[in-house]
């Protein structure tokens, strides 16, 4: 029904004309789902955020019907499979993030313009992990954002806006890689880029933080 009705409009696609073929395309030929058959565990999230995402295109957009009640069990297995894996998938514009499940984040989401939200998603974005072009792409645009309201996150912590900026401004980031850092490898570039990233999150929380404070005072007054 999904190949028949469904799978040629689905804007993510790409080129492939059938269910199995995008499979293929990113890494999922049909050797992999016979019995007792083994699959890695990234290429099984890109297996379920594929499932999860057509489905809820398909529904949305009236063209499949489930009857069956073993089918609606396996879709609501889903959610579950992925909470048992620490993970959740969460609505962006016209499709769903398979994200790293991060309280920390969730907890700052509601306080910043939705692009920049979507942006702090997706860097928790199983796909965007040891991806360090995109991770990259988009700490460049969160800087954008603090750098917006510098003279605010440097008074309410001198400190973490420093370490902010210097690795934005020294690993590749907003300039040229430090020539002190030009040797390391992907992986230490990588450690540094969350590092900056989890920076961001304390950075924008504190300043509900001090919002919260300030009206704690205005209560006691």
């Amino acid at each position: 029904a999904i190949n028949s009705y469904t799978f040629k409009i689905w804007p993510y696609r790409g080129t492939a004309i059938t269910c199995e073929e995008y499979l293929e395309n990113i890494g999922l030929p049909s050797y992999y789902f016979k019995d007792g058959m083994g699959i890695e565990k990234n290429k099984f999230l890109y297996y379920l955020e594929f499932i999860y995402n057509i489905y809820h295109f398909a529904r949305y957009k009236g063209l499949i019907e489930i009857e069956s009640e073993s089918v609606k069990a396996i879709i609501k297995n889903l959610d579950i499979i992925v909470e048992q894996m620490n993970y959740e998938f969460v609505k962006t514009e016209d499709k769903y993030l398979l994200v790293k499940r991060n309280s920390d984040m969730d907890s700052i989401l509601t306080l910043v313009e939705k692009d920049i939200a979507e942006l702090l998603l997706e860097y928790n974005d199983f796909k965007v992990k040891d991806n360090l072009q995109r991770k990259s792409e988009i700490l460049k645009s969160i800087d954008k954002y603090i750098e917006k309201n510098q003279s605010e996150y440097s008074n309410i912590d001198k400190d973490s806006y420093k370490s902010w900026g210097y690795i934005v401004n020294n690993f590749g980031i907003n300039h040229k890689t430090n020539e002190k850092y030009k040797d390391k490898d992907k992986k230490v570039i990588i450690e540094w880029y969350d590092k900056a990233f989890m920076l961001s999150i304390h950075l924008i929380r504190l300043t509900k933080i001090k919002e919260i404070n300030s009206e704690r005072k205005s209560l006691e007054s």
